[in-house]
C-alpha cells in the first residue's frame, strides 16, 4: 500500500515538473487602458517573447460588441487585432486562451462620454 502510494506521488511529481517553465507565468501583453464608448480597442502579444504567448482563440470581454479576432502581423511572432467597445461606460475583463494553456487576462475602462 505504501509503495503505490509513493509511485503515485513521484509519478504526480514528474508530471508536474514536465509542466514547461513558464506555465504559471502571467502572459505580458498589450491592451488599450481607455477608450470612448463605441471606441477601438486594441489588442497585442509577442508569441517568441517566453512571457508571450501563442493566442489559440479570440480575446473576449462583455466590454466588446464582437470578440476581438487574432492577425498575426510582424516580428518577434506579433499578434494584434481591434474590437469595438461598448457603449455602457465602466471597467471590463478581457480574456483569451494560449495555445500552451496559460490564460491571459487584462482589463479596460470605457469611459465617461465627454461633451
Amino acid at each position: 500500500m505504501v509503495k503505490k502510494a509513493l509511485i503515485g506521488l513521484m509519478t504526480a511529481g514528474a508530471l508536474l515538473s514536465a509542466a514547461p517553465a513558464h506555465a504559471d507565468q502571467a502572459v505580458v501583453w498589450s491592451l488599450t487602458q481607455f477608450t470612448e464608448p463605441a471606441g477601438q480597442v486594441q489588442a497585442v502579444v509577442f508569441s517568441e517573447w517566453e512571457v508571450g504567448c501563442t493566442p489559440s482563440g479570440p480575446v473576449t470581454s462583455r466590454g466588446f460588441t464582437a470578440p476581438l479576432q487574432w492577425t498575426k502581423d510582424g516580428e518577434w511572432g506579433r499578434f494584434a487585432g481591434y474590437a469595438t467597445a461598448v457603449e455602457r461606460p465602466g471597467k471590463y475583463l478581457a480574456v483569451f486562451p494560449c495555445a500552451d494553456g496559460r490564460t491571459a487576462t487584462g482589463s479596460f475602462t470605457v469611459t465617461q462620454p465627454t461633451g
